[in-house]
């Protein structure tokens, strides 16, 4: 795959987000990328992917969302909701950010640049069912 083929886009039902999680995990080693950044409503499924990508990596604790402790670190990845973060950068947290995969919710409220990424919207199109759009 070359970038000339993204965006990608995927309409995948709840039950299929592990598909999701393996094409990522592809991309990421395929074009040595660090950051993830997911973008989404509430409910879109933002942390339903970073479960099934750590669980993909081999993670066995509990994949939480980071909302209100704003960091999880674990094994492989750094997980991260930006939503109420005091800053609109992510300078404070670099020191865990190496060899990990670093997956951020809500990545727009940052004013940052991240070089090596891959974009990630999750639309909620009904109960069962999400679009992803990976650019």
């Amino acid at each position: 795959m070359n970038k000339e083929e993204f965006p990608i886009k995927l309409i995948k039902k709840k039950d299929e987000v592990v598909l999701v999680a393996n094409l990522v995990l592809n991309l990421i080693r395929s074009f040595e990328v660090q950051f993830i950044l997911l973008k989404g409503d509430i409910g879109s499924g933002k942390t339903t992917l970073v479960k099934e990508i750590a669980k993909v990596l081999g993670e066995t604790s509990n994949i939480i969302s980071p909302t209100f402790n704003k960091m999880f670190v674990y094994q492989d990845i750094v997980h991260i909701d930006a939503y109420h973060l005091d800053s609109q950068t992510l300078d404070s947290f670099e020191d865990y950010f190496e060899d990990k995969i670093v997956i951020i919710e809500w990545a727009e409220k940052l004013n940052q640049k991240f070089p090596e990424r891959l974009e990630i919207e999750i639309v909620h199109l009904n109960d069962e069912t999400r679009q992803y759009v990976i650019d």
